[in-house]
């Protein structure tokens, strides 16, 4: 079988070696469904977005390295010796790049020997830490701060931006009337 080797994962500083069968990222919004006092669904409402998950498929062949090195490269990525906890590593890749992943746990390592083609497979399933967003300049604070699509600078630019409006008191009056005693007084 002709065997290429494909260079388009960089994961933890190391090149992934084998031939890359697919890559898959999916990301869901998360929407929540709100319920009337009987139990039915009156409206959904969205409350943000859950991490991306990103799946690459490998068949691995004895090329460079053999199947064996190659599935312990991955393993030592997925779980060195002594670590107790999954590390955030960086990626390079272009699919993900284009979605703006830069840093992922590795969630799962799952291999296969396929015994009618002497090969063998490789699963690695990825997940970020946190919603993946294009980072974009906010208009205005003339400070060069970058934030996520959709989150406010926290910069202080004085009291430019305070609202002068006083909210004290609602502009409603509140006629309402409370019982002192023998007599009705009005709520102020």
């Amino acid at each position: 079988m002709l065997f290429i080797e494909d260079e388009i994962l960089k994961l933890g500083g190391v090149l992934l070696s084998g031939q890359v069968k697919s890559v898959e990222i999916t990301q869901e919004a998360t929407i929540d469904e709100i319920e009337d006092d009987k139990g039915q669904t009156k409206a959904s409402q969205p409350v943000g977005y859950g991490a991306a998950k990103i799946t690459v498929e490998f068949i691995l062949e004895d090329g460079s390295k053999s199947t064996l090195e190659q599935i312990a490269d991955m393993q030592r990525l997925f779980k060195d010796y002594g670590q107790t906890a999954a590390r955030l590593l960086p990626v390079v890749n272009e699919d993900c790049s284009a979605r703006g992943i830069t840093e992922v746990y590795f969630k799962s390592l799952g291999t296969k020997s396929v015994t009618a083609s002497s090969g063998r497979t490789a699963s690695l399933v990825l997940e970020t830490p946190t919603i993946a967003s294009i980072q974009t300049q906010t208009a205005g604070n003339g400070t060069g701060e970058t934030t996520g699509s959709g989150q406010q600078s926290g910069g202080t630019a004085g009291n430019a931006n305070k609202s002068t409006k006083d909210t004290a008191k609602s502009p409603a009056h509140d006629v309402r009337a409370v019982k002192k005693g023998n007599s009705w007084a009005m709520i102020n």
